[in-house]
């Protein structure tokens, strides 16, 4: 599991099986500005 507070103070966070890898933390940077309304460029 892997959890954040955003500067807005959004909790983000990830249930994940196997092993924490790149692929895993980009999933989950990708899920917080998607849930926190950032745009993308």
């Amino acid at each position: 599991m892997m959890s954040s507070i955003t500067n807005r103070g959004h909790l983000c966070f990830l249930v994940f099986d196997g092993s924490f890898n790149a692929e895993v933390f980009i999933r989950f940077l990708g899920g917080c500005c998607v849930s926190d309304g950032a745009e993308s460029s």
